[in-house]
């Protein structure tokens, strides 16, 4: 709504930059504001919600409407990836280590998502339709990226990769004891990739 882009503008405009965003908790796609009181999460090799596979061939599939896809160029996907970098969880920070490679996997976001589309700080009261790749097991959108310091790529699903990226601490572990799967998205739709509309139900 009106009032909820608003209000969280304006707490952007009063306090650092994006400070509110950690704070905020997602719920069957919206947020509400809860002050988490658990000690700073420590990254880990084994955590369940940044899970990579590789994929062959075979199991990805390009998804059919393609038609109505318009891309971002080049200057319009630096542009907004420089925007949800300053939204980073510190997780994703220290896991990435660089901006550089930070800026490669919000770069593989922004490639498959129309150009006047935002999965991150959208507006909730839409979906955002995903147009890259799709596992052809499930039909849910997947990425290719690499983990630090490895020269394969591997594929991980869009909403597992934004959870880890962006998630509060509280979300973020709760969402971890979910299977290795993509997540439920509360919208219903498989191809929608926006942030607050990731579940934490079953």
């Amino acid at each position: 709504s009106d009032c909820f882009v608003n209000m969280f503008r304006c707490r952007i405009c009063t306090e650092p930059p994006f400070s509110h965003f950690f704070n905020l908790r997602i719920f069957n796609g919206y947020f509400s504001d809860e002050r988490s009181k658990k000690t700073p999460y420590q990254l880990s090799e084994g955590d369940s919600v940044y899970d990579t596979q590789s994929y062959g061939s075979s199991l990805l599939a390009t998804p059919s409407n393609l038609n109505s896809f318009e891309p971002r160029s080049s200057e319009e996907i630096n542009s907004i990836c420089l925007k949800w970098e300053k939204c980073v969880h510190e997780r994703g920070r220290e896991f990435w280590r660089t901006s550089e490679c930070l800026m490669e996997v919000l770069s593989a976001i922004a490639r498959g998502v129309n150009n006047n589309d935002d999965p991150i700080l959208g507006d909730p009261q839409r979906c955002i339709m995903w147009y890259g790749q799709v596992s052809a097991i499930d039909g849910c959108p997947v990425i290719r990226m690499k983990r630090p310091d490895e020269v394969v790529e591997t594929h991980t699903y869009v909403n597992r990769a934004l959870v880890f990226l962006y998630a509060s601490d509280e979300s973020f572990e709760e969402l971890q004891l979910k299977p290795r799967v993509a997540f439920n998205m509360a919208c219903g739709n498989r191809r929608c990739v926006h942030l607050r509309h990731i579940s934490l139900d079953d």
